[in-house]
């Protein structure tokens, strides 16, 4: 079957494309709003309060409003608009080019039909799509608009069925040629109706599926045909690309009749998910192409997997197709500890953590045997499976226990080696494994007035102080010198992070630096000097790089971009700049950077917000140079903070207050099209996500508020979940569930108050860890808004630290519960977690962007 439907053979919306060259500036959506602007703007002016805005829901109130407008255009009253007339207009209405690159002379450029540098009044309604009815139609479809009074087969109803044959035998498909000078020359049977052309798209065409490989290049072809066929217009979550000028996506300017098919021109896991083509002006006839993106089969050292994506199309009870895109992602697995050793007697737990979509599924094998065969009061499987517990070892317990993460797309898995030795046996793993698994390999590092802390979280031990004075490695060079007028040697420190396990980077703002820390050795080795009061660092694993922004001063008036390359390499380390974004060096305000993850390991773009600018400025990290400004003018959005997701690619925006301190709703950007979908309901405040990208916590200060939204593997984003509080939750740590698979819970540090929040985020269970005593005063802690920092353990740690202002609190997330407190630690407000780990091998895929797949609702 044939699913067709006549239009007029106008060019839809009056669109008149030939004249349209690729340097101009006014592109399709630019022009769109250019129309609107013009009628709001003319509905504000000339029309009363009573009718004000009806020209948006009305067609009749659209035709009155455009009328007026064509009888102020047509300056001299002949019936025709021309170019020194919309001059005119420009001049007197302020309509100038400093908010779009369209001007009212682009009219001409898009809707002078015939060429003949005029308008007349039929072709400045179809550039307004005021839609006339026709004069002998009946009064059942007197209300639709005239390209829709005509479907297919051809149908007239002052028409018999015999003329009716004999107009669809005449008429050719199309109808008319255009000349060699462009314009149009309608032919057509004498019954039928004028101006009208045929569009088809077979139903068998109605969905395509195009599956390509990582890196390679892709086409998809729109199946809508027609002679003298509109311009094909490509759509992604409602989102127009034709105009949008991306970098790896191209549409080639099209004429009547090109195939207007969407290249891409390096395919990576960004682009997958549905894209809809239709011809310009009719999107109801429209095709959805489905790109699914196969990961090659890769390993870093040891094994490889299938590594395909998985589509799915459902049937909606209506019986109609849905497209719910789903691009599944085989599973990554990671096991804990990947060897211990245990006295007979004692417990031992091994813990297994996967990531893929659809959530992985989690079994045992001990020495190749299913391990449900021996479970017993003494070996259990806890936290649904992804846990072995083995309390009263024996020497038989002994063994390989290998964790298997299967989904829909692939397999995976890991091997945690357990054994057991009685005391006169001890071998140095034995030695050096200590309880709960945690070893004298994982260590907080914390930077506090007095210099550096190293501390063993279990046993709550201090295995290091290095000193303000002491000396860097082989240099004369002091950790803190003491600075001029001070009699006491202190440190001021603002920010760290941990670089690949070897180097800590932490900010010596006052001392213009980055100290780095070695931390096999326990000993600073080197200084790196920045730009004046370097504040924050954020280390991007993807490219081994350290992104430093400084203020040039305490009043934040010179910020810069700088960078450090080669991070993790034992060389001699220097800063560079970034490229100018939009031409100003000193107007950054923040920037961020996505987090890589177990199934996103490579991120390609970051984003920059300058002071008081209504826009996000897009970074390639590799080049670290600027690639486009995405404009949040129309939403009034200074953007303050940001969160991403890799399921469905989504930022969440938090705009500031406005001059009056009302907030507005975070906005929601597409990182494939950079543009805003939309406002995320009416939540408001600073975001956080959840590592494996499936819970957003937003913290609304203003309200006393902790709002927790569920991310679906589809990427929907559910209604928010409101937790009402008065802690002035200063920051938020995520740690994985001990009793729940794929479930994450989240602590809460107070700015103001000496309580800690706990929320288990599956289900909503609130509980107040009490008596951490006060936090650091706003004011003693200039450099962000985070007074009292919350840092958790790693993937598989239990231990979560958190300081007051003159002491560090351990928690214990497995019990809910204060392990420990370390006094005598002056403003400890910077924390590292350090986890040593032997070297293995990543089964997973390797990802060449920070999102996994996308969704069209």
């Amino acid at each position: 079957m044939v699913h067709c439907q006549v239009y007029k053979s106008e060019i839809p919306g009056g669109l008149h494309t030939s004249t349209q060259r690729p340097d101009d500036d006014c592109r399709l959506n630019d022009y769109r709003r250019l129309k609107t602007k013009i009628l709001d703007l003319h509905d504000k002016r000339y029309l009363g309060a009573a009718g004000h805005g009806a020209h948006k829901d009305s067609m009749a109130a659209k035709k009155q409003l455009v009328d007026l407008m064509f009888k102020r255009f047509d300056v001299d009253h002949n019936g025709l608009i021309d170019a020194s007339e919309l001059s005119q207009v420009i001049k007197h209405e302020g309509l100038s080019k400093a908010v779009s690159e369209c001007t009212l002379f682009d009219l001409l450029k898009y809707n002078d039909i015939n060429d003949d540098e005029h308008l007349t009044k039929e072709e400045f309604y179809t550039a307004f799509e005021v839609q006339l009815g026709r004069a002998n139609s009946s009064s059942s479809d007197s209300h639709l608009p005239e390209e829709f009074l005509i479907q297919c087969p051809l149908y007239d109803s002052r028409l018999t069925e015999k003329e009716r044959g004999e107009d669809m035998r005449q008429m050719s498909v199309g109808s008319g040629n255009r000349t060699r000078d462009g314009r149009v020359e309608n032919s057509r049977p004498p019954n039928a109706v004028a101006n009208v052309y045929l569009l088809n798209l077979p139903d068998e065409q109605k969905v395509s599926v195009t599956t390509v490989t990582v890196g390679q290049s892709a086409v998809m072809t729109c199946a809508i045909t027609g002679e003298r066929r509109p311009p094909i217009l490509w759509k992604r979550n409602n989102q127009y690309l034709n105009s949008l000028n991306l970098e790896d996506l191209n549409i080639p300017c099209q004429d009547f009749g090109d195939d207007g098919s969407l290249y891409i021109t390096k395919v990576t896991t960004t682009h997958m998910g549905n894209y809809t083509c239709h011809a310009d002006g009719y999107d109801k006839l429209f095709q959805t192409h489905i790109l699914q993106v196969n990961v090659p089969k890769e390993c870093l050292q040891i094994k490889s997997l299938d590594r395909n994506s998985v589509w799915q199309l459902e049937m909606s009870p209506d019986k109609k197709w849905r497209f719910a895109v789903s691009g599944w992602v085989p599973p990554v697995i990671r096991v804990y500890p990947e060897s211990q050793a245990r006295e007979p007697g004692v417990t031992a737990s091994l813990r297994c953590h996967a990531e893929g979509i659809p959530s992985p599924q989690l079994s045992w094998l001990k020495n190749g045997m299913d391990i449900k065969t021996k479970l017993s009061k003494q070996l259990t499987l806890q936290a649904n499976g992804s846990e072995v517990h083995i309390s009263n070892v024996h020497f038989e317990d002994t063994g390989a226990y290998t964790c298997i993460a299967k989904n829909e797309a692939g397999v995976d898995e890991d091997i945690s080696s357990l054994f057991v030795e009685d005391s006169a046996r001890k071998t140095l793993a034995n030695i050096l494994w200590r309880e709960e698994g945690l070893g004298i390999g994982n260590m907080f590092y914390v930077f506090y007035e007095d210099g550096i802390k190293v501390i063993q979280p279990v046993a709550c031990e201090i295995q290091r102080h290095i000193k303000p004075s002491e000396k860097l490695l082989a240099l004369q060079e002091e950790v803190c010198p003491t600075s001029p007028g001070e009699v006491v040697q202190r440190c001021v420190w603002s920010s760290a992070v941990n670089v690949k396990d070897k180097f800590i980077y932490v900010t010596q703002p006052t001392l213009g630096r980055v100290l780095i820390v070695d931390i096999q050795t326990q000993k600073a080795i080197q200084t790196v000097g920045t730009d004046p009061y370097p504040v924050k660092l954020h280390y991007d694993k993807s490219h081994d790089q350290v992104w430093v922004l400084s203020w040039g001063d305490m009043e934040k008036n010179f910020p810069t971009l700088q960078v450090i390359n080669q991070a993790s390499g034992k060389v001699s380390h220097h800063t560079v700049h970034t490229q100018p974004v939009g031409r100003h060096f000193d107007r950054v305000e923040d920037f961020f950077i996505p987090a890589s993850s177990l199934i996103v390991n490579h991120v390609r773009f970051g984003l920059i917000f300058h002071r008081n600018e209504p826009v996000i400025y897009k970074i390639n990290l590799e080049t670290t140079s600027y690639v486009k400004n995405i404009s949040l003018w129309e939403f009034n959005c200074i953007p303050k903070s940001v969160a991403y997701t890799h399921v469905g690619g989504y930022y969440f925006v938090n705009c500031r207050s406005d001059s009056t301190g009302a907030t507005q709703p975070q906005l929601i950007l597409d990182s494939v099209t950079d543009n805003v979908i939309g406002q995320n309901r009416d939540v408001t405040g600073t975001p956080y996500m959840s590592p494996d990208g499936h819970y957003l916590v937003t913290v609304d200060d203003v309200n006393g508020l902790m709002r927790i939204q569920t991310i679906s593997e589809r990427g929907k984003i559910q209604e928010p979940f409101d937790i009402h509080t008065n802690l002035h939750l200063s920051d938020l740590a995520f740690q994985r569930s001990f009793t729940e698979v794929h479930q994450y819970n989240v602590f809460g540090s107070s700015g103001r108050q000496t309580d800690v929040l706990f929320v288990e985020l599956s289900t909503g269970k609130v509980k107040m860890i009490k008596s951490l005593k006060e936090a650091i005063k706003s004011f003693d802690w200039p450099w962000s808004s985070r007074n009292r920092v919350m840092v958790s353990s790693g993937l598989f740690g239990q231990y979560i630290m958190t300081p007051s202002r003159e002491s560090l609190f351990i928690l214990d997330g497995r019990l809910n519960k204060l392990n420990c407190e370390i006094t005598d630690v002056l403003k400890g407000n910077v924390v590292v977690w350090w986890h040593q780990q032997a070297f293995k091998c990543s089964s997973g895929p390797i990802i060449q962007e920070n999102v996994l797949f996308y969704t069209e609702g």
